[in-house]
């Protein structure tokens, strides 16, 4: 009982912390299975700060792909556009590319991404694109 009333006042303490203008999104990951997704949990951040949430979702050590080493990525979105394209930078070393995932390993990757994005209506999406250095992904 103890510990659920310190959790609950963490709650409350972080709850006072978080600008008021951040709004909580559902964050989805791959299914055990690898034919749909899941909800993992929610992350409150700045919805004018779609960098950070994508940064979060890679950082997630269940998004991780073996072999595939990104070096970066910019998330580009114009105000008031209800599309958003993630423009990955593949390290030049990486021993795996984009185009050798699996179908299973895009959707970890893209589709995770893709489904956090479209689901959660209060950030305005409706499109979400992929490219690599510019280029669009193509797999």
């Amino acid at each position: 009982v103890q510990a659920l009333e310190a959790a609950a006042q963490l709650w409350q303490d972080a709850a006072q912390i978080i600008p008021s203008d951040w709004i909580t999104v559902t964050r989805y990951g791959i299914n055990a299975t690898c034919d749909g997704f899941i909800a993992q949990g929610q992350t409150t951040f700045d919805p004018d700060d779609l960098t950070a949430l994508v940064g979060d979702i890679l950082q997630d050590p269940r998004q991780t792909l073996n072999g595939l080493d990104l070096s970066g990525y910019r998330v580009q979105r114009s105000p008031g556009n209800p599309t958003v394209t993630i423009d990955f930078r593949i390290d030049p070393d990486s021993p795996r590319q984009l185009v050798s995932l699996s179908s299973c390993e895009q959707m970890i990757l893209l589709g995770s991404l893709r489904k956090t994005l479209l689901d959660n209506p209060e950030l305005g999406i409706d499109t979400v694109r992929f490219s690599d250095r510019g280029e669009p992904i193509q797999l």
